[in-house]
């Protein structure tokens, strides 16, 4: 249980921001929109911009400790320490914009605190370097065995990469107006294995995509110190976080949280975990799991 109810905005979103600590960007943004939702506040168009590349620096990131995850049950000791160099240069990519590598104290109400400091030149060289991985990933039988017909599942409930793998098309990006990527090139990454493998090429696919997004995304500096009174009122936002569909539902009475609430997509997501599992055998349990992407710190929050 996290205590929210009774705080002010800004104190909330300390806790907010904790809740996945690697995913705090999202839970902080998915938050920040229901704020701005219930209030009737429309943030600036650069703001929302920032928004979107803090979203997909955070999916890539993720996706690379995932990937990582997948190749440690198999033994592969080279890709997995090549992965875990390219998330750490992205945590430091992401703490040099914007001055914490997750992102701790830079999103506020309509305010984003960023320096870009060259982000699409230094995601580009990440998505070169991940790209090599990804080929070599590719051409290994022995992997790629350990992943198909692995965990295969497709449940309607399913979000993220997840559902993504199996052929459900549900992506906040492209079906919420939360955040707007229609103008940005943006393509969603949809496959129909249903196994390992595909979750698996859904977010290396999406590595790629997110990076080329980066890359063309102009971005300008965001020092905004203008606080905005807060109206009362409810209001919802869903976005797309790495894992998948994040819900946030707030309601406003005299600038603190009154009432919140939280759907997370590990909450979502276990239950396909669990049904995927039957007819495998117990040593496929760990790259099963890991390519699920499910943060045990977001299964059964209640925020009170």
């Amino acid at each position: 249980r996290i205590g929210i109810r009774g705080l002010s905005v800004e104190d909330a979103i300390l806790r907010v921001e904790r809740i996945n600590g690697f995913h705090s960007a999202s839970h902080t943004i998915a938050f920040l929109k229901a704020v701005e939702d219930a209030s009737g506040i429309q943030p600036e168009p650069w703001v929302e911009k920032a928004r979107i590349a803090t979203l997909e620096l955070e999916r890539i990131r993720s996706h690379l400790e995932i990937l990582k995850r997948m190749a440690e049950p198999a033994g592969f000791g080279v890709p997995v320490n090549q992965l875990g160099y390219l998330r750490e240069k992205m945590s430091r990519v992401i703490s040099e914009a914007f001055g914490h590598r997750f992102f701790f104290g830079s999103h506020k109400v309509n305010r984003v605190l960023l320096e870009p400091l060259n982000i699409a030149k230094k995601v580009g060289g990440i998505s070169k370097e991940f790209s090599r991985i990804f080929d070599g990933l590719q051409e290994s039988k022995i992997f790629l065995n350990r992943l198909q017909t692995t965990g295969i599942i497709k449940l309607e409930k399913m979000v993220g990469p997840v559902a993504r793998a199996s052929g459900n098309e549900f992506d906040a990006r492209l079906d919420s107006s939360v955040l707007d990527y229609r103008d940005l090139g943006f393509k969603p990454v949809f496959r129909n294995e249903k196994d390992s493998f595909g979750r698996f090429m859904v977010r290396c696919q999406e590595i790629l995509e997110s990076c080329n997004l980066l890359e063309h995304l102009e971005l300008e500096s965001c020092r905004n110190d203008v606080k905005l009174g807060l109206k009362d009122g409810e209001g919802a936002a869903r976005i797309e976080s790495p894992a998948g569909d994040l819900f946030y539902y707030v309601k406003l009475l005299e600038g603190k949280i009154e009432d919140i609430g939280l759907v997370t997509p590990s909450a979502l997501n276990v239950r396909a975990f669990e049904q995927s599992m039957k007819d495998n055998m117990f040593p496929d349990f760990n790259t099963n799991w890991e390519g699920f992407g499910i943060w045990a710190s977001e299964m059964e929050v209640d925020l009170e």
